[in-house]
């Protein structure tokens, strides 16, 4: 957050790096979700990406703050999406831990 606010396209566009609030105040909240976790996995990579993009490419304060409501949607689908993935992983994990060789893969 401070890389993004010291650059001078940064700083114009200040209320942009807010998002990155959101991971900070999960760390505080005492029961955690999958959902949580992954909301502030997905903002934190976030944070990296928007930083080097500001650094390496051109794009104007006014630009990075029309992108705002786009990243809300955008880092909401993607936690949803790893949270999906996390579910499926797992089920599948304590399916095949399951299996014993004397069932083999088709038992009851």
């Amino acid at each position: 957050m401070i890389a993004f606010l010291v650059h001078p396209i940064g700083f114009a566009a200040a209320p942009y790096s807010l998002y990155w609030l959101i991971p900070m105040v999960l760390y505080f909240v005492k029961e955690k979700t999958v959902f949580m976790h992954c909301l502030a996995s997905t903002f934190i990579a976030h944070s990296v990406g928007s930083v080097l993009w500001l650094y390496t490419g051109t794009m104007s304060a006014a630009v990075w703050m029309s992108l705002i409501p786009v990243v809300a949607i955008e880092r909401f689908v993607f936690a949803g999406g790893m949270m999906v993935v996390y579910y499926a992983v797992s089920y599948l994990r304590n399916w095949l831990l399951n299996i014993t060789p004397e069932k083999g893969l088709l038992h009851d």
